[in-house]
């Protein structure tokens, strides 16, 4: 069966009646999805082809076949202090482009932008919403989730991880991220020989970059300090290079 291109993302789906989002729903309304038409059903766990009955709110449809997800080679926990504006709905949109596996908005120290927690859920909803858009343009297997807003001092990596990066523009040029990650190369041929999946997280600072204090914390943490160059990027810009570096070095 040729591998359908429309797809929608569900956390769960043990068959029945799907509802459909707002923008699921618009976005089979802009590809003119109609009854007999192929499409994936893409859970967390599985790839699920099925073939619509009938789609208004909600999509009745049939099953083709069903299958786990292959194990991804990396995943990449991008973890982003709340810019200025909107732009980390930006950030989201690209590094779900580029196949983060999830995200976490941080309040750090020096960070502008200081959201409510009303805001707080209505911003977290939208951004969910970009990723899955972004993840459906780009026909990634998974849609990131993105984690509710925290500041950084309660926050802590909890899973198991192969690296955790921390991108900080006082480290020395010499620590780069391409160096931490060539010097990882062992691990990284074992681990595809083993078909296991590499666990990378990478923690960026705001604007006006993260404090020492909070570093101190970061490394006693188990994350490592590394530089993205000699120039300083925008805050927009600095989690696409790092996830942009540590895709095509780790995927290589």
């Amino acid at each position: 069966m040729k591998k359908p291109q429309t797809r929608i993302f569900l956390n769960e789906w043990k068959g029945g009646d799907v509802v459909l989002t707002d923008f699921q729903r618009q976005h089979l309304k802009v590809l003119r999805v109609s009854p007999g038409q192929t499409l994936v059903v893409l859970t967390p766990l599985e790839e699920i082809y099925i073939e619509v009955v009938s789609i208004s709110k909600k999509l009745k449809a049939k099953v083709l076949t069903r299958a786990p997800l292959p194990v991804p080679a990396l995943s990449i926990h991008l973890v982003q202090s709340l810019p200025k504006g909107d732009k980390i709905g930006d950030i989201i949109q690209s590094c779900t482009e580029l196949g983060v596996s999830r995200v976490t908005p941080v309040i750090s120290e020096r960070s502008v932008s200081l959201p409510d927690a009303g805001s707080s859920a209505r911003k977290r909803e939208r951004w969910q919403a970009i990723a899955e858009s972004a993840a459906t343009q780009s026909r990634q297997l998974i849609c990131p989730p993105v984690d509710p807003i925290m500041h950084l001092c309660d926050w802590s990596p909890v899973g198991d991880y192969d690296l955790k990066l921390v991108c900080w523009e006082e480290v020395d040029v010499s620590a780069s991220l391409k160096s931490v990650l060539t010097a990882c190369d062992s691990q990284i041929r074992a681990q595809a020989a083993a078909n296991t999946t590499l666990r990378v997280l990478v923690l960026i600072g705001p604007e006006s970059g993260l404090s020492d204090a909070e570093v101190a914390v970061l490394r006693e943490q188990g994350l490592t300090p590394v530089s993205l160059g000699n120039t300083i990027l925008r805050v927009e810009h600095a989690g696409f290079y790092a996830c942009a570096q540590i895709r095509y070095h780790l995927e290589a």
